[in-house]
């Protein structure tokens, strides 16, 4: 019997998928692909891009290493076809070395390019972490690995000629539209992000 790969998870995993106008199959289709900040930003992104395109969304806690991102995937991408997809992983997955994140962001990319077809690709640079309870400073340990999976993604993207879209620098220093958590936004830093995710797409396309 062949033995089973242990995935190394997080106490609460979630997945959220949302269609938006799920009927409507003549205007295209953008898809973004992310964690809670992009759960966060998405309606605001929609609202923006509404004329143009219906705007769906892959939010998980799925890293990079686990399988069942890819199957997540794989449902997406078996419902609707997509003119554009905008992504981010990096947030989650903590146990992953630099390299290894790395290494499994090119799997994902492969993986994307198979399942997307045509669909345009726009990677997200990771947000920043901040100290718990001290939302003016950078978090010293925490931050510093967002900063080395951005750089690895970077390279990543560039080597695959995939544009990034740079949230980690246009949200590093704004203070005021960080939520009272590490990581989060409060609903003028997510408008803020849609937005930027929004001008972002139909530069792309």
């Amino acid at each position: 019997m062949q033995k089973t790969k242990y995935i190394r998870r997080e106490k609460i995993e979630w997945c959220s998928m949302r269609w938006s106008n799920a009927p409507d199959m003549r205007k295209p289709r953008a898809l973004l692909i992310g964690d809670s900040i992009a759960n966060g930003y998405h309606r605001f992104a929609a609202e923006q891009l509404n004329r143009r395109f219906n705007v769906d969304l892959l939010a998980t806690s799925k890293s990079l290493d686990d399988q069942g991102l890819l199957r997540e995937l794989e449902y997406m991408f078996s419902e609707c076809k997509y003119a554009i997809v905008h992504f981010n992983n990096g947030l989650h997955g903590l146990h992953q070395s630099v390299k290894a994140y790395e290494r499994n962001l090119n799997r994902l990319l492969r993986n994307l390019r198979q399942l997307a077809g045509k669909a345009k690709l726009l990677w997200a640079s990771s947000t920043p972490v901040v100290c718990l309870g001290g939302r003016r400073r950078l978090d010293p340990k925490l931050n510093k690995l967002v900063i080395s999976r951005n750089l690895a993604a970077r390279r990543v993207m560039e080597r695959a000629q995939i544009p990034v879209n740079d949230l980690y620098q246009a949200v590093a220093g704004r203070v005021e539209l960080r939520a009272a958590d590490q990581h989060h936004y409060n609903p003028a830093g997510y408008e803020y992000l849609g937005n930027m995710v929004a001008v972002a797409i139909l530069k792309a396309c």
